[in-house]
């Protein structure tokens, strides 16, 4: 696979332990993520000989007009984890899990962003993930005709989560999501998110190309 030497991949205790002993790869600390050259992935990853590279371009920005050659000039190059099972709990942040990845880095191999899906997320998990995170950080709820999404601001980055609207229908109100003791109590729903750890490094391109699929 092209470009891909160029990764490091240094052991999976590096990002601390998980408590989920299925879980392959610990986001908790994130500041490994963001303070090395290139992002720390666990090497058995690279034994399912699952990681693809794929270069991003200005033809995959989302622009009024394009020019002749826009398709040559690089802007970052996109690594991803092809899914195997939904169930995979290849990464985790908290108590949240994802079967999937991509890592969007600069030309010259710097992280900007780790994007991670989940179709089949509990809700109760989704929902105790935002209540903890806001005891750090202050919460921002936005919408769009597709999605509610729900940003975190950190010193050195921002956490960005697009959760999918039912049928894509707009919502009648932007409430913070709260779990009181009667929801616990009831069967969880299925959510479908897609998570960003976003560099603050980040130039505008990045931002666009990682916003164009915003509604």
């Amino acid at each position: 696979m092209k470009i891909l030497f160029a990764l490091l991949f240094l052991p999976l205790f590096l990002f601390g332990q998980s408590n989920n002993s299925e879980c392959q790869i610990q986001l908790d600390h994130i500041d490994l993520l963001l303070n090395e050259k290139n992002p720390l992935i666990n090497p058995k990853i690279i034994d399912q000989n699952t990681i693809s590279q794929k270069n991003i371009t200005e033809e995959d920005l989302k622009k009024e007009y394009y020019l002749e050659g826009d398709d040559q000039i690089k802007i970052g190059s996109l690594y991803s984890k092809n899914i195997y099972r939904e169930s995979d709990q290849l990464i985790c942040f908290k108590n949240l899990w994802f079967p999937t990845f991509s890592i969007l880095k600069t030309n010259d191999d710097k992280f900007v962003a780790l994007i991670a899906e989940n179709r089949k997320l509990n809700e109760s998990d989704f929902l105790t993930f935002i209540e903890n995170i806001k005891k750090t950080a202050e919460l921002k709820v936005n919408e769009t005709n597709r999605y509610t999404i729900f940003e975190f601001d950190f010193k050195t980055y921002q956490i960005k989560i697009r959760k999918t609207k039912s049928s894509y229908r707009s919502e009648s109100s932007v409430a913070v999501p709260t779990l009181n003791n009667e929801e616990k109590k009831k069967p969880s729903k299925i959510v479908d998110i897609e998570f960003l750890i976003i560099n603050k490094t980040a130039n505008e391109k990045h931002l666009n190309w990682l916003n164009k699929n915003e509604e």
